[in-house]
């Protein structure tokens, strides 16, 4: 009997001191793939620490993480792509690493699938390497999708590549129309003629929001790209009122007016008079912005008293509001001269 309780004990202690270990050892690394797994996942609430560790923990895998990675290029959810991102990112800053990440990426300009080379080249802007340039431009000649193109003149226009333009003002004239309003904020990194007169040109884009994309691109354009656009805007107020792009004089007045030309103010003030009153009122809108910026600093003309003079015999409902809140900016700013 005491044989008998005393194996017992033993095997109970053998059975314990089995389960001690198994819950002491360690648990197994996780593979690249799991890695993966974990660095795509929603970086909210509880898996917050747990995405942003896996995607450290692929950066320090290096080149083997790297292999992964660029067998994922074909994705298109965006969980997947913003880990694409975050590990290229941590790969970049990695002297040992970085170029390694680069020519991987490289690799995959011209891949077979649109979507591993709109993603390349979507890393590869974002990486900002200028050494990427050939073979973006080789891959942009060449390439058949129309967004990818686009993805793949971002960082060429980015870098101001002069060979990439013709490619761009070309691919500005698609269909699709949001490309063409991205073409309309790439076109804006360049000052060549060109690219301004393309600009131009796309304000009376028949499609609001590219016709919006082409005006806040020339707004923040140098000096030389908004002058071409002060005379363009003449030379469309001189054509007789029938043959005017009335969209296209609005979308000047706007840009103009952050000019300070002595014919800026001169221009506007026609296009105050324009019998069109979606042209009027613009050019009220234009005048006070003009007042209060580019031409602060002019004592003439009287802008308060010119607003003054029109709204006096405005009669439509639109001019007679944009002339209102544009004399009450300047009051409210103290600019009445």
């Amino acid at each position: 009997m005491i044989l008998r309780l005393a194996i017992v004990c033993l095997v109970a202690a053998l059975i314990g001191s089995s389960a001690l270990r198994a819950q002491e050892a360690p648990k197994p690394k996780p593979t690249i793939a799991e890695l993966w797994e974990t660095g795509c996942l929603w970086e909210v609430g509880e898996n917050k620490d747990k995405v942003t560790q896996a995607r450290k923990d692929l950066v320090a895998a290096g080149q083997e993480a790297i292999n992964y990675a660029l067998t994922r290029l074909g994705a298109t959810d965006t969980l997947e792509t913003r880990c694409l991102s975050t590990v290229f990112a941590g790969w970049k800053l990695d002297p040992k690493l970085a170029d390694k990440a680069f020519e991987g990426l490289i690799g995959n300009v011209g891949h077979a699938e649109a979507t591993f080379r709109r993603n390349a080249a979507d890393l590869l802007d974002q990486i900002d390497d200028k050494r990427a340039a050939p073979a973006l431009l080789s891959q942009a000649q060449a390439e058949t999708q129309e967004g990818v193109r686009v993805a793949q003149l971002a960082p060429l226009s980015r870098w101001q590549n002069v060979e990439a333009l013709p490619l761009l003002v070309a691919a500005s004239s698609t269909k699709i129309e949001r490309i063409r309003a991205r073409c309309a904020v790439l076109l804006a990194n360049y000052e060549q003629a060109a690219a301004v007169e393309r600009l131009i040109a796309m304000l009376n884009d028949p499609t609001y929001y590219v016709a919006d994309a082409a005006q806040a691109a020339l707004t923040t354009a140098a000096p030389g790209a908004r002058r071409l656009c002060l005379t363009q805007l003449q030379s469309e107020l001189e054509l007789p009122v029938t043959k005017q792009r009335t969209g296209l004089l609005r979308r000047l007045l706007a840009v103009v007016a952050t000019l300070a030309e002595k014919d800026t103010p001169t221009l506007i003030l026609r296009a105050l008079k324009h019998e069109n009153a979606g042209v009027r009122g613009d050019a009220a809108d234009a005048l006070a912005t003009w007042k209060l910026g580019a031409g602060k600093l002019d004592d003439t003309p009287d802008v308060a008293a010119q607003l003054q003079q029109a709204l006096k015999t405005e009669t439509d409902p639109f001019a007679k509001a944009a002339l209102t809140r544009a004399a009450e900016r300047l009051t409210q700013t103290g600019k009445n001269g």
